[in-house]
């Protein structure tokens, strides 16, 4: 929750809308996210409608990757006969469920075997802590299938992830040669700053890549910026989910949208290396920027 609101893209949004953000951000301070507050149920939190609350939408679908997969089939044609009141144990359910794979042995801490960081970042997939996050996916995925095919199932997710950051470098490297080359339109000089920075800096540059500030692409940005920005963020994790979760069709369906994506780039890019300097009166544009009824409010009320 301190992450979410310490954001950058969340300081600028006007109270109500971050009000709202935080139902599903504040999750780990409360438990009724979950259970019910009335029945406070075991059962209820283990099915998959309990993590779908939260668990959709195009920044995260995993609720549409885990219904496409084998196993999300399998709970929608047999789930509602399935005794819920079982612990999360082999042999009690013939398909995981998200708390069953996330939450195995009961831990709370649902994320305490991601070896991909959610996808929203390259990492080495075979450092040790995550050789051993591996043989607990493994020693998981065991309870209903053979050890060694499940250690195959990883190494296609890597396959899938480098693949994906190939792309992404692609792009990013596009972008970073516009900037250096001042192609970039509106320049950042032309921009209103990103949410909690000054206008006044006195350096000033377009932030291009997730170690550069990725987040900070939810503003205030060049269209061609805003291209990379739906590759990495929608392309990307919709990639992974599908990946992650088993679901072919949606590996495939991200993968074309970030080969479109990419295609777009090279030609918004060679349109603008081909261009002279674009001539523009700043003070219009940042004006234009800076006005309206939307960021007159954020300004008198946040």
């Amino acid at each position: 929750m301190e992450r979410a609101l310490d954001a950058k893209h969340f300081v600028d949004k006007p109270k109500a809308e971050v009000t709202a953000c935080l139902q599903c951000h504040s999750v780990a301070t409360k438990c009724d996210s979950c259970h019910s507050r009335h029945k406070f149920s075991a059962a209820e939190a283990r099915r998959p409608e309990a993590c779908i609350t939260c668990h959709s939408g195009p920044p995260h679908p995993d609720d549409e990757t885990y219904f496409n997969s084998a196993h999300g089939q399998l709970y929608l044609k047999e789930g509602e006969n399935w005794d819920w009141s079982k612990p999360l144990k082999k042999g009690n359910y013939s398909a995981p469920t998200c708390a069953y794979c996330h939450m195995d042995e009961g831990k709370h801490q649902v994320a305490d075997k991601s070896i991909w960081k959610f996808g929203l970042k390259e990492i080495n997939p075979l450092t040790s802590g995550n050789e051993i996050k591996r043989k607990k996916w493994v020693k998981l995925c065991a309870d209903c299938h053979d050890e060694k095919w499940s250690a195959e199932q990883l190494k296609v997710m890597d396959k899938e992830r480098k693949k994906t950051w190939e792309k992404l470098y692609q792009a990013e490297k596009i972008l970073k040669d516009l900037r250096t080359r001042k192609k970039l339109f509106p320049s950042v000089e032309q921009r209103p700053p990103y949410p909690g920075d000054e206008d006044d800096n006195l350096i000033k540059f377009e932030r291009i890549g997730f170690f550069e500030g990725q987040a900070s692409a939810f503003y205030n940005v060049s269209p061609i910026e805003r291209d990379y920005f739906d590759m990495w963020y929608f392309g990307n994790l919709g990639a992974y989910k599908g990946s992650a979760h088993g679901d072919n069709s949606f590996v495939k369906k991200w993968h074309e949208s970030m080969d479109e994506n990419l295609k777009d780039i090279k030609i918004k890019a060679e349109k603008l290396q081909q261009s002279g300097k674009i001539k523009a009166d700043t003070k219009i544009i940042k004006d234009i920027w800076h006005k309206g009824e939307y960021t007159e409010f954020n300004r008198e009320n946040n």
